[in-house]
């Protein structure tokens, strides 16, 4: 059994991010979300400099279905590394977040779950059948 250090579970979700640095924006993917973090993947990770552990970042989420970027702060806490042993994504926790980051990233992972357990169908709903 594995022991899970996570105190959030993560969710899949459609969505990406925009990391500023040194007056550069990268657009990245993200792969999963959760309230304390997430997990942003790209190819090219060994060839952008700033990209290290520990590292602070500023960043911008989105989804196509918001119209409203969730701007963040996170620190780079871990990497994940592919079969050629380049690092393939890595996993940033959210730090000093106020009251409208927390209701924003709030708002993305809710559409994560909800992207899981979808509502019911019209007419569907908890209705109970009685005949």
């Amino acid at each position: 059994m594995v022991n899970e250090r996570r105190r959030y579970p993560r969710y899949e979700i459609i969505a990406q991010v925009t990391i500023r640095s040194g007056g550069e924006n990268y657009l990245m993917d993200v792969g999963n979300i959760s309230c304390s973090g997430v997990f942003i993947s790209a190819d090219n990770l060994d060839s952008i400099s700033f990209i290290y552990e520990g590292q602070d970042l500023e960043m911008d989420l989105f989804t196509t279905e918001h119209l409203e970027n969730v701007k963040v702060k996170g620190q780079i806490v871990r990497f994940e590394y592919g079969s050629d042993g380049g690092k393939k994504g890595f996993g940033v926790e959210f730090v000093k977040a106020t009251t409208k980051d927390n209701d924003g990233l709030l708002r993305l992972v809710n559409m994560a779950v909800e992207s899981i357990h979808p509502p019911p169908l019209p007419g569907r709903g908890s209705r109970r059948a009685t005949d």
